[in-house]
């Protein structure tokens, strides 16, 4: 049997089982019998059911697909009795003239009631035959005009897999089926070159065998799956929306620094939601200030940032930034030459904008309770995307989280603020000049902070020629704290021109500490120094704080002091004074715990080793030597306050 006949008979086949099981009532029993007998000549194919008789001459409702099979066939007809009916065709072995071509009536039959699309190549890839349907989609009046522009119909689309990538009219299956005769099926994305509207279609090519065994014609089904696609694309977009606001949620969450903040929000809208992002922060009723331009191309940015720098919105009249302010709501544009001619006046500045592509704007307000902060402007180019209802929604929601966020971290700058300036006028603002020594200190605050943190220092010259020198922590942070050291300091300050022994000087900062009656404690080092022709005597004395090092001539560091207790914990603290010769060239570092606190590292043995090679330095290079050790392995954002002072005999 020939290929072409197979094919045929198959075809046969399929019609008579369809037309008993679809097309008619099947009997109580719902069976069908199927008899297939082979000849040389022919095979006879045979169909029964228990069901009543049909006219198999009606050309709609049931027998309908028997118009295929009197093509096929040499002989067919309809057998009724009681016990059901019975369709039988025969099909030639061998191929006859009116079976080596798809009869015209045969292909109408096949096309003329479904919805898909149908084409029908020739052997040498010309399209022969189109339903209407293909000949809608396409544009085209008639099948007759589009069977007449067969150029004209490829190069209206242009086409791309379901990847996106590039398609040629090669690459379709009707062509890769007449290359190899194997059936093909793809999804294609068709865009119309015409109106940019797009359709995806599933297309199956079948290929048709001729007496030669080569493929004589491709039949190619051309199913439209664009509602479908479009479907899965919103359920795609909106889970990708709610991926893309829950990593926004979590980057802006705890967001510190209001520059910062932006340029984040900035960095997550480009390129997952548009093509652009601007945001404009009000600076006052009629004043915006443009803060962050974002686009994934660098050149861009620039040409947009000097456009913007050259062409400030200007009116609450115009479209734009400030009719979204004002409004309190979203603004949508899609910019074509009749909106820029209405709304921009000047010629350049239009051409300038069609140079960048515009094609989609969405504006919308930062509002956060109930307070306009700015705008975010986002833009999609024509050459990508525009800008779908969906994303309309996520814009507001981003402009939502982003103006809450830039609330919070103004929010969190002005507390740093206000806590900064606290805690300087707290601290000394400038050290002593004695005769002989030099001094240097320096404060690292932990952060970042928006509480006043614990330590201080202080150097202070006593009525007999002595200098004083005391560095402290109090246990906490906060308003209590602060507080707290300011007592401390104050009493340290009146006690020590008064007290001529550091213990006695901090037995009154005790008991000022517990008069109080608060829960912190405070740790401290105090230092007395009477000058000399050798330098200093030095009396020192530790209230549960870290012990000094001595940085001495011949190049060895030790450890100073005694330990004693904590003050604002018991009426009569354990503190102990000792007795040092300062010799000349040589210093003393105070500091606090936050300077050598580390888990897993004895960070006190690090910094003995650290001032040890720095014994000749001054006091103000000891200092800068400790802030880049001590910096250089913690960061900016330290765990806890610190504190160290220098003294060095000249």
């Amino acid at each position: 049997m020939s290929p072409t006949r197979l094919e045929d008979a198959k075809l046969v086949l399929s019609e008579l089982v369809s037309n008993a099981v679809r097309h008619r009532e099947v009997g109580s029993q719902g069976k069908v019998n199927l008899a297939i007998s082979v000849t040389d000549a022919q095979v006879r194919i045979e169909v029964s059911d228990d069901g009543p008789g049909f006219d198999p001459t009606s050309t709609t409702g049931p027998g309908f697909g028997l118009k295929i099979v009197e093509r096929l066939s040499t002989r067919w007809g309809v057998e009724s009795a009681s016990a059901g009916t019975t369709v039988w065709a025969e099909v030639p072995m061998a191929s006859n003239s009116q079976a080596r071509m798809p009869p015209d009536i045969l292909v109408r039959v096949l096309s003329q009631h479904v919805s898909d699309g149908i084409t029908i190549q020739d052997g040498s890839g010309r399209l022969v035959y189109a339903n209407e349907v293909v000949a809608k989609r396409s544009g085209y009046a008639s099948v007759e005009d589009l069977l007449s522009d067969p150029a004209g119909f490829v190069q209206r689309f242009d086409l791309f897999d379901d990847l996106g990538s590039p398609l040629s009219p090669e690459d379709l299956p009707g062509r890769r089926v007449l290359a190899d005769g194997r059936p093909e099926r793809r999804l294609v994305r068709s865009v119309s070159r015409a109106d940019g509207s797009d359709r995806w279609t599933v297309i199956q090519a079948e290929p048709v065998f001729g007496d030669d065994g080569r493929v004589a014609f491709v039949v190619n089904t051309v199913q439209d799956v664009t509602p479908l696609k479009l479907a899965e694309e919103r359920l795609r977009r909106r889970e990708e929306s709610a991926r893309f606001l829950a990593e926004a949620a979590r980057v802006l969450t705890g967001q510190q620094d209001p520059e910062a903040t932006l340029a984040r929000v900035a960095s997550l809208a480009v390129p997952r939601l548009a093509d652009w992002c601007a945001i404009d922060l009000l600076e006052g009723p009629d004043r915006l200030a443009p803060v962050v331009i974002a686009h994934a191309d660098p050149s861009r940015v620039e040409k947009a940032r000097s456009l913007r720098e050259r062409w400030p919105p200007q009116s609450e009249d115009q479209p734009g930034v400030w009719a979204a302010i004002r409004s309190r709501t979203p603004v949508t544009y899609e910019v074509t030459d009749e909106l820029l001619a209405s709304s921009v006046p000047d010629a350049s500045l239009r051409s300038e904008l069609r140079e960048l592509g515009v094609s989609s704007v969405i504006i919308v307000p930062m509002l956060a309770r109930g307070e306009v902060l700015g705008a975010i402007t986002l833009v999609w180019e024509a050459l990508g995307r525009t800008a779908e209802p969906e994303d309309l929604a996520v814009a507001q929601d981003l402009a939502a989280q982003a103006a809450l966020a830039l609330a919070n971290a103004r929010l969190y700058a002005d507390r740093e603020h206000v806590a900064r300036a606290l805690q300087n006028a707290l601290l000394p603002r400038s050290l002593p000049h004695i005769p002989g020594f030099e001094f240097a200190a320096r404060y690292w605050p932990a952060g970042p902070t928006v509480e006043v943190g614990g330590d201080f220092y202080d150097v202070f010259e006593r009525p007999n020629g002595s200098f004083g020198l005391v560095v402290g922590d109090v246990c906490g942070k906060g308003a209590e704290a602060a507080a707290i050291m300011g007592v401390a300091r104050q009493t340290v300050l009146a006690a020590g021109v008064l007290e001529t022994r550091p213990s006695a000087m901090l037995a009154v900062l005790n008991e000022a500490l517990l008069r109080d009656q608060t829960d912190l404690f405070c740790t401290a080092c105090d230092i007395r120094g009477i000058p000399d022709a050798e330098g200093a005597k030095l009396t020192i004395c530790l209230a549960g704080h870290p012990a000094p090092f001595h940085l001495r001539a011949d190049g060895t560091v030790q450890r100073i002091g005694r330990h004693g207790t904590a003050l604002g914990l018991f009426p009569d603290p354990r503190l102990i004074d000792s007795k040092l010769r300062l010799a000349r060239g040589e210093a003393v570092v105070l500091f606090t715990d936050g300077l050598v606190e580390r888990r897993g590292s004895n960070r006190e043995e690090q910094l003995a080793v650290l001032l040890q090679s720095k014994q000749s330095s001054s006091a103000a290079d000891l200092v800068a030597e400790i802030e880049r050790w001590f910096l250089g392995d913690q960061g900016n954002e330290l765990p806890d306050d610190a504190v160290v002072l220098v003294v060095r005999s000249l």
